[in-house]
């Protein structure tokens, strides 16, 4: 594991201005760990929050409510490996424009970034996307991949995309109906939309709503990372 300080002497970047202010900004702010992660035949490194998990339970303990939102996007999410992984086993059309929505730190979109789609990454968090073009920098996927600024509630996109992405952005019962427009809005005909949830104990009742304008396939699936399991449901939706 690195840290941002840990490229400030790389003779790889030195030269590239954007770069170094991306980093030095994360770094007045945030410790970071460099995490390698290797999907099929893409390998790539992804900057994220150290010590993240601990830092969500001093929030929640602190606030007393658990709304530590705001923390949750400097997360590596086991779905969104999961997800990447899924989507790599796919016959996806190449060259595909994806729209990936609350990205973090960008792990899904930047393997499908890796894998020869133009990619744009999107989340409502300025730091957020600031780690996203860290990573799209540091593997070097800056001619397939881009990040915007992305309120749900008043979305500003100019286009629609072959496929929307997404892991772990179906919680707030109150964005529901506009993460669906977004789908209905932002999705080509042909399109398709890939989400990657943690089990729980119930389905979100996000999926009842999505049923009345898009068909969807459920797929559960096991992550294991050392004595750990982490099961994720993969969801694939298309038009009606």
């Amino acid at each position: 594991m690195g840290s941002v300080g840990d490229f400030q002497g790389s003779k790889e970047f030195l030269g590239d201005d954007e770069l170094q202010d991306i980093l030095n900004r994360i770094k007045a702010r945030y410790k970071t760990e460099l995490v390698p992660i290797g999907i099929r035949s893409a390998q790539l490194k992804i900057l994220a929050v150290k010590d993240i998990d601990a830092l969500i339970d001093q929030a929640v303990t602190k606030s007393g409510t658990g709304d530590v939102r705001f923390k949750y996007w400097g997360k590596i999410w086991e779905a969104s490996i999961v997800l990447a992984s899924f989507i790599g086993e796919q016959d996806l059309m190449s060259g595909a424009s994806v729209l990936e929505l609350g990205a973090g730190t960008g792990v899904t979109g930047l393997f499908m970034a890796a894998w020869g789609n133009r990619v744009l990454l999107t989340d409502n968090s300025e730091d957020a996307l600031l780690f996203a073009r860290a990573n799209i920098y540091l593997n070097d996927l800056q001619s397939n991949a881009d990040v915007k600024l992305l309120d749900w509630t008043n979305p500003d996109l100019d286009r629609q995309f072959d496929y929307i992405v997404g892991s772990e952005i179906v919680h707030d019962e109150n964005m529901f109906p506009h993460l669906l427009d977004l789908f209905i809005k932002y999705l080509k005909p042909s399109g398709t939309i890939f989400l990657a949830e943690a089990v729980k104990s119930n389905q979100s009742s996000f999926f009842e709503m999505l049923v009345k304008y898009f068909r969807y396939e459920r797929r559960g699936l096991v992550m294991r990372s050392g004595d750990e399991q982490y099961r994720v449901s993969i969801y694939r939706a298309w038009p009606r």
